[in-house]
């Protein structure tokens, strides 16, 4: 399965799921969206450890996380706001700038101690900003650069969707054994919540199947589609 390949199902996963929301589809289909994240955590893990222009990289996402930001909070959040719970794209530039500012640091023995300094700094600002999928989102595409193993990869990914849907998995276990003072913490679990859990995992086998190849070449098609789909979701929803 090579990088394009991924690319087009990760972005499918991801309308869908942005389509669930803007047009209130049956919130079901939104477990498809939970396969989206992981799989582009990947693919920019992977962009960090072929590129040859960091640089280029990072003004590319950023230049499409302000053109998205706008649509983006019209669409979901029916405000604009630059400063907090900002898209996806935030999240990937972040992350690819830490791993650049390490990359740097790691050269000259005297400063490599401030890259781990920078990397945990990313984590807490993707945080304190709500950056889309937050310090765990931050933490697993860091996590995918720095592991070479594929297994280690995915036991990886198998953690980040422990920890991000924790309190579904400890409201299923507060269920299951009747433990009232569990269930006052972790609020309450719906199927929905729970196929969350499964499909996000599930996205492990399309990065197991990730063969290192790039596949057809449209590097910037990728960039566009991100606000495309946002303003015509906004379109159809908005102005019908």
């Amino acid at each position: 399965m090579s990088s394009f390949t991924l690319k087009c199902m990760a972005y499918m996963f991801m309308i869908v799921d942005h389509c669930t929301i803007a047009f209130e589809w049956y919130s079901g289909f939104r477990c498809i969206g939970r396969m989206a994240f992981p799989i582009f955590a990947y693919l920019i893990s992977e962009g960090c450890r072929y590129t040859k222009d960091f640089e280029g990289y990072i003004l590319r996402l950023l230049i499409c996380a302000f053109m998205s930001e706008w649509i983006y909070d019209i669409v979901f959040k029916d405000e604009i706001n630059l400063f907090f719970d900002l898209n996806i794209l935030f999240t990937f530039a972040l992350s690819v700038l830490g791993i650049y500012i390490f990359e740097s640091l790691r050269k000259y023995d005297i400063f490599k101690p401030f890259g781990y300094f920078v990397i945990l700094l990313f984590i807490i600002l993707a945080q304190f900003f709500r950056f889309d999928y937050g310090f765990l989102g931050v933490g697993l595409i860091l996590a995918f650069y720095f592991l070479k193993d594929k297994k280690q990869q995915i036991l990886a990914l198998f953690i980040f969707t422990i920890l991000k849907y924790s309190s579904v998995i400890w409201g299923v276990v507060a269920k299951e054994f009747n433990i009232l003072f569990l269930s006052n913490f972790v609020g309450y679990v719906t199927t929905h919540n729970i196929y969350s859990v499964i499909f996000s995992f599930m996205s492990a086998v399309f990065i197991f199947f990730y063969n290192g190849e790039r596949g057809f070449s449209v590097k910037y098609l990728f960039y566009v589609l991100y606000p495309l789909h946002i303003f015509i979701i906004y379109l159809f929803v908005y102005l019908k």
